[in-house]
């Protein structure tokens, strides 16, 4: 029985865009398996060529639409045709970013979005929509939201940016997302270390500075809740305080809370210092 001309496997047509790579690789079955060899059987575009059984095209900005790559395959006694359709085109850019970091009342918000254009057009960016004081740099992609930056009344609450993002040369080519931060505070967290230990007399002096620890650097107010038994609390600077008091008998249980602006029930830190007072014997 004679030899017959092999049989041709072709890729899947494909899509590209400007400076990406993609391989069609052609496959031959010959039922006698002879050897094969694979030619161009049309003339290649530019940027393609065929290697082995692959046609590897990598089409610069100046290439669009579809090219048809013809390839042969011939066993010594017959050959076979087959073809391949890459379609170039211009891609819209996608956002690289997923989220953006949370933003803190009274500072100034700032963060970046990032898109990828598949032929790496230049970008120009639009700030839709989003909270009064929110803008974005044209060029960069960089939110800003400082005139005015986010309030204490915004604390807990969800905003949005509408951002858009498209090729400079081409509008059509956009993509559109919503990108949202929540305006968060941490509450502020009491030291009372400096606190004296132990049993005082009655009439001695008590005068310890009062420490807090706030993640964000806010303006802190002390204060005593509850009986304060005749004690104060004296602002020192630097965010700390004085807890000034006159010993009386008795056994004293002094909730001291500090906080920022945060408004809402709970956001504060508290701890209580005990303290017995009792006449010397």
């Amino acid at each position: 029985m004679s030899d017959g001309p092999p049989q041709i496997i072709e890729p899947a047509d494909m899509v590209s865009y400007s400076g990406r790579t993609v391989v069609g690789g052609f496959t031959a079955f010959d039922l006698h398996y002879s050897p094969t060899t694979f030619t161009k059987y049309q003339s290649f575009p530019a940027n393609a060529e065929l290697e082995g059984a692959a046609v590897i095209f990598t089409p610069d900005a100046s290439q669009s639409g579809p090219y048809i790559f013809y390839v042969k395959v011939d066993n010594g006694h017959g050959s076979a045709i087959g073809q391949w359709t890459v379609t170039v085109e211009n891609g819209a850019p996608t956002f690289d970013t997923i989220s953006l970091p949370n933003a803190h009342p009274l500072r100034n918000f700032q963060t970046a979005v990032n898109a990828i254009d598949p032929e790496r057009d230049t970008l120009k960016w639009f700030l839709d929509d989003g909270p009064p004081g929110a803008e974005i740099d044209s060029t960069t992609g960089c939110i800003t939201w400082n005139s005015p930056p986010p309030q204490w009344s915004d604390v807990g609450t969800l905003m949005n940016f509408l951002v858009r993002v498209e090729e400079v040369d081409n509008s059509n080519k956009m993509s559109i997302q919503t990108f949202t931060t929540i305006v968060e505070n941490m509450p502020p967290t009491l030291d009372l270390s400096n606190a004296p230990l132990g049993s005082l007399a009655p009439g001695d002096p008590v005068n310890f500075r009062l420490t807090a620890m706030d993640e964000e650097n806010d303006s802190l107010t002390y204060s005593i809740i509850g009986p304060h038994y005749g004690a104060t609390i004296v602002p020192a600077g630097n965010n700390e305080a004085d807890f000034v008091w006159t010993a009386l008998v008795g056994t004293y249980n002094f909730e001291i809370r500090v906080k920022d602006q945060d408004i809402r029930p709970g956001y504060y830190g508290q701890d209580t210092w005990t303290v017995h007072v009792e006449t010397p014997p």
